[in-house]
């Protein structure tokens, strides 16, 4: 073992803690009021954790960390009920006590506590093998994870109410004891998203109790009149807090989700934001949801209140009614009826239409209702706003005075006017119409409980016919929009919902006005014809049963379509890009340099919340060429004051962001270049160790070679001596007994043997040359490549800043930033990391299990520009830190008249042209008619006179 394996292991021996009773495998990390607690799963998706306890102070332990983690991790106990979140009053779902070794389910009551399996008796037996999340609001701990889906040995389905509720896994039991749909079971959950919270108490971590009605075991409904609330029930068992299944968070896959909290413009109000991938759609769902008082879900929403007047509006945002401050008046109510349309479809009436295809979905023969905002712009003629089969499953038609009729039959389909059996079909005309040029809601009920065909317009009743027929006959035809047995329809279509059964008056004046989910009961189409490019219109149920666009042109809609105040969703794709890895997200904040304190020091101030997703994805590299890397996109979103992010289109198209300024090489090639370079030291190193280890006895035979060379030397000049000695006077020929001939022989065969010796070890030291030289040539080599290696990181890691580019938009103004980061590919899942430097750091690993990162700088600066009115000087500060607004350029024209000027602001980036008439040149007028501030001037009465008046001049004094 070498000493850097020594080191190494040491490192690893004396600051990680490693457990390994199990094979851990989807560790996750939360911060909780100080205190890390680490996650993970075992091979039977039970997940542990284990907390770093720096309370527990002990001074055997020593300062370092590794010694406070727990020693062994703990199992996290999950409920033994479910709740559906949004139906608060249905209550929990009791899962099945299994009985411990067994798979055999008994009353809780026959078995006790130590008999029973605590994980197939618990939502634990839900959880899918796949990453989940934990986070903390410093109250709670979150442990967010994905359920297994229908098919999962584990699963279990719901019972029925004669049953006694509940839930069971036993498929031998009757298929009349459990809660049916189209004659299947129904299951728990099925790839949707589970949550449960616990409570840290020392280094344990324990679920979350709750207060229920002792004897109904209820949270809302009591059992009688003299049930009481309690935490526990009427035998002293505590209520704890069932698992919530977030079931609107469907078609989830690999744990590709991520959850975080968002703020609002009110302390300590904030809403939950969900990502999640849908694998039916391959598209990333965005879920926004309000957080209720207890800390969990509230979908129906709360409406907030603002200012009466515009002008405060922004500055106005509270949780209840009251008085404004501002102007004195009664608060008045945020309703969100508008805004979210986005765009919407124009047909021309002549041959422009969408095919919806002929799906099993929308084959429909029961119940039925229809809705769909429109704006006719000629009532010229009849025309088809939906058709699938007039006699068949449902159509509808704009009449010539702008009523709209329906018609439904039992021939399955569109006969001509000779084959026509009036008897087969039947029809029901609105009592009123629709106007020209202006958008309206219409929906149409098909009840056969009730027997009635119902008519609504704009929320508003608009007649009701009796049914004569049991079912309408599915057909052969597509459905179509904008096309059917009558002509093609002249204006603009937004909104399409389908669902199979019959909505009440109550739910379509409900939500005409609100974006829906798309896993709403009955939805089985919806398309909100956001897209705004492209020739498709996508499904947003899990169906996805998307329509195909013939003709028809892109327009942005002014629909009074608004987000739901509960629970909003919008889903979106990257154009020519795949879904590859699990998402990852933070909520951060942007920092502007502010002056501050009495010396007004610049530094970093926090002003607006963001949100900035990533996620590895697959396609073509930016040349289009075909490659098996992974590019990370990353999206930065706007967060509004209402804790809501910017509206997207479904489909967005990004660039791609990479450095040229590396010797002509992109980012990638350098990282790459780097890793090669690396990977080579890393073997020559290696290599000359070999070497150097080869070489030891080297060093030997030269120290032996120098010592016999000395020996060598010594010898000779013995020789020399004593050969001297033989010439000289016979006297000197002998010392002691030994004549100085016999010395000369023995020095002789000495200096022999050392000869013989060197000649030898010479011999042995030249076949270490070629080693030698090669020792010499890659120990070069390795200087030159740590050179090199140098020179390209210093090039490479230097402070480059890569804006990423405007993708859109909203109609509020919010911004939404994107890109492809040529310079990072990944085959897992990145992580977003909000680091203490004012920076996000984006962490990936490479391709040769190499971790690198990348830095998203938060502070930014807004774009000004000084423009000179002749009056004086106006300064122009941008509303946003975007790097859009650097492209606004601000042009000043003649006005009417000398006093006056007109102003024209554009945006190559963001394509918006502004036009201001009629400007004061004055700089504080023109200031204050910019920013929106000026206001009407009084002067005085006028009198009244006769006459005509053709001039009137007012001077303002």
């Amino acid at each position: 073992m070498n000493n850097q394996s020594v080191f190494d292991n040491f490192i690893f021996d004396n600051f990680l803690k490693s457990y390994e009773d199990k094979t851990y495998k989807h560790p996750t990390l939360v911060r909780h009021k100080g205190t890390v607690i680490a996650f993970a799963m075992d091979d039977e998706r039970r997940i542990y954790y284990t907390v770093l306890d720096l309370s527990d102070s002990d001074e055997n332990k020593g300062p370092i960390d590794v010694e406070y983690w727990s020693k062994n991790p703990s199992p996290l106990y999950f409920s033994n009920e479910i709740a559906q979140v949004g139906y608060g009053l249905v209550g929990a779902t009791r899962m099945p006590t299994v009985k411990k070794g067994t798979r055999t389910e008994d009353k809780p009551e026959k078995l006790n506590a130590d008999e029973i399996d605590d994980f197939l008796s618990s939502t634990a037996r839900l959880t899918a093998d796949a990453p989940f999340q934990v986070l903390s609001d410093d109250q709670y701990i979150y442990v967010f994870r994905q359920s297994i889906a229908d098919s999962d040995p584990n699963i279990v389905y719901k019972l029925t109410r004669l049953e006694g509720g509940g839930s069971s896994g036993d498929t031998t039991r009757d298929n009349s004891e459990f809660v049916l749909s189209g004659g299947n079971k129904v299951p728990l959950v099925n790839n949707t998203l589970l949550l449960d919270r616990f409570v840290l108490a020392g280094a344990q971590l324990q679920p979350k109790m709750e207060v229920r009605y002792k004897r109904s075991r209820n949270k809302t409904q009591p059992a009688n009149a003299k049930d009481s609330l309690g935490a526990k029930d009427i035998e002293s068992k505590p209520f704890y807090e069932p698992t919530q299944e977030l079931d609107f968070v469907r078609q989830l896959q690999g744990g590709r989700f991520q959850v975080l909290l968002l703020p609002t413009q009110i302390a300590n109000i904030q809403r939950w934001q969900v990502f999640a991938y849908n694998s039916a759609t391959s598209k990333i769902d965005s879920f926004n949801i309000e957080r209720a008082g207890d800390g969990l879900f509230n979908t129906k929403g709360t409406i907030y209140y603002t200012s009466p007047n515009p002008e405060y509006q922004n500055a106005v945002f509270q949780r209840r009614s009251g008085v404004d401050s501002f102007t004195n008046e009664e608060l008045v109510p945020i309703l969100s009826s508008q805004g979210a349309a986005e765009s919407a479809l124009s047909f021309d009436g002549t041959d422009d239409y969408v095919d919806l295809g002929n799906p099993s979905e929308l084959q429909i023969t029961g119940s039925q209702t229809i809705e769909m905002w429109v704006k006719p712009l000629s009532l010229a003629n009849r025309q088809s706003l939906f058709c699938k089969a007039y006699n068949g499953e449902g159509a509808i038609t704009l009449e010539v005075d702008g009523k709209l009729s329906y018609y439904y039959g039992t021939g399955g389909n569109n006969p001509s006017e000779a084959n026509i059996n009036h008897d087969t079909f039947q029809g029901i005309l609105s009592s009123f119409g629709l106007l020209r040029d202006e958008w309206s809601h219409i929906a149409i009920v098909r009840n056969f409980e009730s027997r009635t065909l119902t008519w609504y317009i704009d929320g508003a009743f608009a007649g009701e016919e009796i049914i004569t027929h049991s079912a309408a006959t599915a057909g052969n035809e597509n459905v179509f929009l904008a096309k059917g047995y009558a002509d093609n329809f002249n204006g603009c279509i937004d909104e399409v919902r389908i669902w199979n059964r019959a909505r009440s008056g109550y739910e379509i004046n409900e939500d005409r006005h609100h974006r829906l989910v798309g896993r709403e009961p009955g939805l089985v189409g919806y398309w909100r014809f956001d897209e705004n490019t492209g020739a498709t219109i996508y499904d947003q149920t899990d169906y996805a049963n998307n329509g195909t666009i013939y003709g028809a042109t892109w327009q942005e809609s002014d629909a009074l379509i608004g987000n739901h105040p509960g629970v909003s969703r919008d889903s979106f794709s990257f154009t020519g890009r795949t879904i590859e890895s699990g998402l990852t997200a933070v909520q951060y904040f942007q920092q502007e340099d502010a002056q501050i304190g009495n010396d007004q020091e610049s530094k970093p101030m926090k002003t607006n919340a963001r949100v900035m997703l990533a996620v590895a994805t697959g396609g073509t590299d930016a040349d289009g060429a075909t490659t098996t890397n992974k590019y990370i996109a990353a999206l930065d979103f706007a967060v509004s004051r209402e804790g809501k992010l910017t509206q997207v289109p479904d489909n967005l198209s990004l660039s791609w962001l990479n450095r040229t300024d590396l010797d002509g090489d992109s980012i990638e090639t350098s990282f790459s270049a780097v890793g090669s370079l690396e990977t080579e030291i890393s073997q020559l190193k290696r290599e000359i160790q070999i070497l150097n280890e080869e070489l030891e006895p080297l060093q030997e035979i030269t120290q032996r070679l120098e010592e016999l060379n000395q020996d060598k030397q010594q010898t000779e000049s013995s020789l020399k001596s004593w050969k001297e000695k033989l010439n000289g006077p016979i006297t000197e020929q002998f010392v002691g007994a030994y004549s100085v001939r016999a010395i000369i022989n023995y020095v002789e065969n000495n200096l022999s043997y050392l000869n013989t010796r060197i000649t030898e070890l010479e011999a042995q030291k030249a076949s270490f040359d070629g080693q030698k030289e090669e020792l010499d040539e890659k120990q070069a080599s390795l200087v030159t490549k740590q050179e090199q290696l140098e020179r390209k990181k210093e090039t490479l890691y230097g402070q480059v800043s890569l804006p990423m580019a405007l993708l859109h938009t909203d109609s509020d103004g919010l911004t939404t930033s994107g890109a492809l980061l040529g310079f990072a590919h990944t085959a897992d899942t990145p992580l977003l990391f909000d680091s203490a430097m004012g920076k996000l750091a984006l962490y990936f690993q490479g391709t040769n299990t190499q971790f690198f990162t990348a830095y998203y700088d938060t502070k930014t600066a807004r774009a000004q520009k000084v423009i000179d009115t002749d009056g004086g000087k106006v300064r122009f500060l941008a509303r946003s830190t975007g790097a859009e607004s650097n492209a606004a350029t601000i042009t000043i024209s003649d006005g009417n008249n000398p006093d006056t000027c007109e102003v024209t602001i554009a945006n190559s980036e963001t394509g918006i042209t502004e036009t201001w008439e009629n400007v004061p040149r004055d700089p504080r007028m023109f200031s204050k008619v910019l920013n929106g501030q000026a206001k009407p001037l009084y002067l005085a009465q006028v009198a009244a006179t006769s006459g005509t008046v053709t001039e009137l001049t007012l001077v303002e004094t």
